[in-house]
């Protein structure tokens, strides 16, 4: 009998297939964070619970922000954080465990697991090693849990050692970053202004009004209208539909230069299975 969920988000593949791996290895339930969006309170009736996520803008996702909140029963489980990330995990971990303990959980372990950049080309990124230090870290992430480990592991440690002081400073570029490019008053909150980047995707003359952007966006933010994607800006910023429009026909500011991925074990198919799109 399963005693684990896993409630996992992921835009373009590398947060499924390290969710994926550790449900196999513990084992454990996956439960896609974009299933249970309109759930207003999320039972867990197994002991251990485990969140795993990608970084953006420096700490977790609004979609794991208001996962939490809405999770009954969590005193007494264990409960795991698992972010990957292209670069560091900001202040991600701080910001779970503090959504945690006003719902009387506690974070007993965390992880951080460095996997490919998705939005530009890092010079010298090898993918291959990456993926392979991401399975070395899922087999500890399975150990660890199955033991009821407490701690907190990292596959590049010392990059996170040296990232940790500079975590103040990436949060005020992130925060003039939002100020600057979604508008909005100084007060208004960080999540509603990056719902609002979603303007900065646009079409190119490539699209064929397909809509395969609306069926992968996993939190329905995409509607068709007159055989055109529009934005309806509660966008989680995954970019699933720039990296899997078949024609390339989406263009976005949050990328570089065209750059555009997708983990090796992703596809439309599982993206259009995890969500509400």
């Amino acid at each position: 009998m399963m005693d684990t969920t896993i409630f996992y988000f992921s835009g373009t593949g590398n947060t499924y297939a390290v969710a994926k791996a550790i449900a196999a290895g513990i084992p454990g339930h996956l439960v896609p964070m974009a299933s249970v969006t309109d759930e207003n309170e999320i039972k867990v009736d197994t002991e251990c619970v485990g969140l795993v996520f990608p970084i953006y803008y420096a700490n977790a996702p609004n979609i794991v922000r208001a996962l939490i909140p809405r999770l009954a029963d969590l005193s007494g489980k264990y409960v795991f954080i698992v972010c990957t990330y292209g670069g560091g995990k900001g202040y991600a971990l701080k910001t779970v465990k503090g959504l945690l303990r006003q719902k009387g959980g506690y974070a007993a372990a965390a992880y951080g697991v460095h996997m490919p950049q998705n939005a530009f080309l890092k010079p010298r990124e090898n993918h291959g090693v990456l993926y392979a230090k991401s399975a070395d870290m899922v087999k500890r992430i399975c150990q660890n849990t199955r033991e009821r480990r407490r701690g907190f592991w990292a596959t590049e440690g010392l990059v996170d050692m040296v990232q940790r002081p500079l975590t103040p400073l990436f949060r005020g570029m992130f925060r003039k970053y939002l100020n600057e490019t979604a508008g909005g008053c100084e007060e208004e909150p960080d999540m509603d202004k990056i719902y609002r980047l979603d303007k900065l995707f646009h079409l190119n003359e490539q699209c064929t009004g397909c809509g395969l952007c609306a069926r992968v966006c996993p939190v329905g933010n995409i509607t068709m209208e007159q055989g055109r994607p529009v934005w309806n800006h509660r966008c989680e910023n995954c970019i699933a539909c720039y990296n899997l429009c078949p024609n390339k026909a989406i263009d976005s500011d949050i990328t570089k230069d065209g750059f555009r991925y997708l983990h090796p074990g992703f596809s439309a198919k599982k993206a259009q299975e995890q969500g509400a799109g």
